[in-house]
């Protein structure tokens, strides 16, 4: 099959085979750390945006419609978050190196092509109400929100590109200095946004895409500061071509494609749910809510991915018992956030939503409160495919689970069961049924014996690589 495409990292690299060693539960954490630091700081911007648009007057209603056209923007642009995993594992040596920058460029622009259709051409206010049951106004500030975006999919897209090589280079540490310089971007235009009156939608574009310029200026510098490779291959085996790294990836890219559209699909059966405007918003702020705060947590946990596919080949054990503890800490301390005073504190005094919002949400937050040990189960079968080239198996999976939002919805629909609460709960019901579809998946290939061998190999003695906590 095309997906299984595999591409042997040079010897010049220094990881030898024969001279693997498994790496101690320690080295796992100096390497994950300041991954799972640059996950929260990555929400983190989620959330001072949000603060920024609740500054408003009408700071609800913008919320929610800047929340309605992430929901057109993002599914586009989760074509391509991969890309990182993607870079750690394929762009061993010089050819493939520039074979993957081509294959993300031109992906970045392809992502690009159709948010400038609905931004810039008569058929965004054509599409947009077809999407959401929304009035004429409120589709005209979505359409001008995805014109001011546009240019973002292809800057991100490099920016993966960079993380991906910065990860491989064991930069973790750099990584999170990159994002911690990005957040400080955006927070301070941000600020400069509301001193100075500017509307809520240059406000929040003009920071966004300066902070992505600041990434990825100073991503493209450091990666090319620590990363080399030789120009050839010496085991043997061809380059990396645009072709097979494709046949590889496009599954990972539905996978995520599949992910953002999960929450758009929410919110366009709250609008049908509820035919009242200021009901259906406050609904959707709440969701929104729910979302980034508990995510704070499930970013955490998206960081096994790397974790998985740098280690994972090798060490598939001794990655699942770091992937465990690490899991019982994450839940532990979102079902602590969910108890206390914490969360409702959160959204009404830092988030600014008014009360009965913010009540919404914590009710809201109780629904998602196991999603962290849900998506660790996911991530450890999608770092099995990724590192062993079975990565259809995760695109079965995302398809799934959307077929299980929509068809759950409905019914809740039906019932006129469907509110905060079991909208809530939608995202850890369509998370549960996609990652028992690749563990049966991923199970089935393993047990057959059907085992590619991974092309994923530790750093030994003797490597020039760096360590991650000295970043």
């Amino acid at each position: 099959m095309g997906n299984r495409t595999r591409i042997r990292p040079a010897d010049g690299l220094g990881r030898q085979a024969e001279q693997r060693t498994k790496p101690a539960q320690p080295r796992y954490w100096r390497f994950y750390w300041p991954l799972a630091t640059m996950g929260i700081v990555m929400v983190v911007g989620r959330f001072v945006q949000n603060y920024a648009l609740l500054d408003y007057e009408e700071g609800v209603r913008e919320l929610a419609l800047f929340s309605l056209a992430g929901g057109i923007f993002h599914p586009f642009g989760a074509v391509l978050i991969f890309v990182p995993q993607m870079t750690n594992v394929i762009a061993r040596d010089a050819s493939s190196l520039r074979a993957c920058l081509r294959f993300v460029v031109l992906g970045g622009l392809g992502v690009t092509f159709p948010v400038s259709l609905i931004a810039w051409t008569p058929l965004g206010p054509m599409v947009v109400p077809h999407i959401y049951d929304i009035g004429a106004e409120p589709v005209e500030r979505i359409v001008l929100y995805l014109r001011f975006l546009t240019p973002l999919h292809l800057v991100a897209a490099i920016n993966y590109f960079c993380v991906g090589l910065l990860v491989q280079a064991h930069r973790t540490g750099t990584v999170t200095a990159v994002r911690v310089a990005n957040l400080s971007t955006l927070t301070c235009l941000l600020a400069v946004g509301l001193r100075f009156s500017w509307s809520p939608v240059t406000t929040i574009c003009v920071s966004w895409i300066a902070a992505e310029t600041v990434s990825l200026a100073a991503g493209a510098s450091l990666a090319w500061r620590y990363q080399r490779y030789p120009a050839n291959r010496t085991d043997g085996q061809p380059s990396a071509t645009v072709a097979n790294i494709l046949s590889y990836f496009w599954p990972m890219s539905v996978t995520t494609c599949m992910f953002a559209l999960t929450r758009p699909i929410i919110f366009a059966f709250v609008t049908l749910a509820y035919t009242e405007a200021t009901v259906a918003e406050s609904i959707i702020v709440a969701l929104s809510l729910v979302f980034s705060f508990s995510f704070v947590f499930g970013s955490m946990i998206n960081q096994f991915r790397h974790v998985m596919v740098t280690f994972g080949g090798d060490d598939p054990g001794g990655a699942l018992r770091f992937m465990t503890r690490a899991t019982i800490g994450v839940t532990g301390l979102l079902l602590l956030a969910c108890a206390t005073p914490f969360s409702m504190w959160f959204f009404v005094e830092l988030q600014r939503a008014p009360h009965d919002v913010a009540a919404m949400a914590w009710q809201g937050m109780w629904a998602v409160a196991l999603w962290p040990a849900i998506m660790a189960w996911r991530n450890y079968y999608h770092g099995l495919a990724m590192v062993h080239r079975r990565t259809l198996s995760m695109a079965v999976g995302g398809i799934l689970r959307n077929t299980t939002v929509i068809i759950s919805c409905a019914a809740l629909c039906a019932m006129r069961e469907f509110n905060h609460v079991t909208a809530s709960f939608m995202i850890v019901f369509g998370f549960a049924s996609e990652a028992a579809t690749v563990t049966v998946l991923v199970r089935r290939w393993r047990e057959s014996g059907d085992l590619p061998d991974s092309d994923v190999r530790l750093p030994v003695d003797g490597d020039n690589v760096s360590d991650p906590i000295g970043d």
